[in-house]
């Protein structure tokens, strides 16, 4: 028989050897385990990101091929995040709508 009104054998709760600092012992390992993972998401991943350059400027007067014969010119200055340019050697021909490109610029 389980007792509701608080008891010893009331469900849910946690014998003092059990406890530590108040907290059941058994979800400490879950909980650490998360607050881990949180920390390692919101500071260092970002930490790395910031570390690893980015830096593929776009020079006057370069393309890029979308394939088929498309090609696109971006504004000098502005960083090639994905794309091939015209003329760059590749080991998968670029066929038309197969191929994108992404740029950014500082706006």
């Amino acid at each position: 028989m389980v007792d509701t009104c608080g008891g010893r054998n009331a469900e849910g709760w946690v014998p003092v050897e059990r406890r530590w600092l108040g907290l059941d012992r058994r979800s400490l390992t879950p909980t650490i385990m998360v607050a881990a993972i949180a920390v390692l998401l919101t500071f260092v991943v970002p930490l790395i990101d910031r570390a690893v350059p980015q830096d593929d400027p776009i020079r006057a007067g370069e393309r890029l091929d979308l394939g088929g014969g498309i090609v696109v010119t971006p504004p000098a200055g502005w960083e090639l995040e994905s794309g091939i340019r015209v003329g760059d050697k590749t080991t998968v021909p670029v066929t038309a709508g197969t191929a994108d490109a992404a740029f950014s610029g500082d706006g």
